[in-house]
């Protein structure tokens, strides 16, 4: 505690160049570093991969799911909810059509994040 993480690039900053490229390219290796981390260790956690260890609950329709793309820039996956689900020769589902606003994508479920369920407000 109170050390510097030496992972992270250290650079001193005169006052002259608080707003200088050089502190801008700074910001975005952190910010690339944080959004690499949060891929690699949080989105796993977030989508088990157990193998046929346990049932898991099916994605159903209504479900708040975010589509993994990897060749989105960080922080820009969309959220949707799903719309239709397409069953498997094994009666397992494979596949959901996922709304996202005024758009549809299908995509299989190994490229889906279950999202927890956002609390409806009643007292409206």
């Amino acid at each position: 505690m109170g050390r510097l993480d030496p992972s992270l690039p250290q650079a001193v900053y005169h006052d002259s160049e608080l707003l200088s490229r050089r502190h801008w390219r700074a910001c975005q290796v952190l910010s690339d570093r944080f959004w690499a981390q949060f891929l690699r260790h949080y989105l796993p956690t977030l989508q088990t991969r157990s193998k046929w260890q346990a049932n898991t609950a099916p994605l159903q329709l209504g479900t708040v799911v975010m589509i993994l793309d990897p060749q989105l820039p960080r922080a820009s996956w969309p959220v949707g909810k799903i719309s239709k689900v397409f069953p498997g020769a094994d009666g397992l589902i494979r596949t959901a059509e996922i709304k996202v606003r005024d758009r549809a994508y299908v995509r299989p479920v190994s490229r889906l994040i279950r999202l927890p369920a956002v609390p409806e407000d009643d007292a409206q």
